[in-house]
């Protein structure tokens, strides 16, 4: 009775261990042959894009994009508005037809209202680029491990050297810029 109870057991473990092993699995893909491949590792190049499946580094990589820009918007959106910011007009170029001949009438005005509107944009972006230079620095100053994706899209760790010099280009460019 005991060895059946033990035989159970072992299938039961050797059951959760396979269902683990694929839910662990990043890739999936079918080889040469029309097997499936589950695997943590990318698919060798030579396996064509139509036969992937599976490929959460791209996924994980578009959900962090996607959760970036929407806590971006929530920032702004709790920002109050911006009272210097030009009202945007409604048709800044008026025409005058006299006996015959058109005249454009407030170009002058329409041409300095998008210039002003072009400089805050520039303002605004690079408002934007020091902000996101200063939490580079913050994040590469606080000595949490910085990972990246590399062309192959596999993940890959800074070591202190690299570390190093991403610090040095950042601040470099916040002297520059900011």
């Amino acid at each position: 009775m005991r060895a059946k109870n033990m035989r159970y057991r072992w299938i039961a473990a050797i059951i959760l261990g396979s269902c683990c092993a694929t839910a662990m699995a990043q890739f999936q893909w079918r080889d040469g042959r029309g097997r499936m491949v589950f695997s943590d590792q990318p698919p060798p190049p030579s396996v064509p894009a139509s036969r992937i499946i599976r490929n959460d580094m791209e996924s994980f990589a578009d959900r962090a994009g996607q959760q970036a820009a929407a806590r971006r918007a929530a920032i702004a959106s709790r920002r109050p508005a911006r009272r210097d910011a030009p009202a945007k007009p409604a048709n800044p170029t008026v025409v005058v037809e006299t006996s015959g001949t058109k005249a454009a009438v407030g170009t002058e005005q329409a041409q300095a209202a998008a210039e002003k509107t072009a400089a805050l944009e520039r303002r605004a972006r690079q408002q934007a680029r020091c902000r996101e230079l200063r939490e580079n620095l913050q994040t590469l100053d606080s000595g949490i491990r910085v990972a990246r994706v590399d062309a192959r899209g596999e993940r890959e760790f800074l070591d202190d050297l690299q570390r190093k010099h991403q610090r040095d280009t950042t601040v470099a460019a916040l002297a520059k810029d900011c």
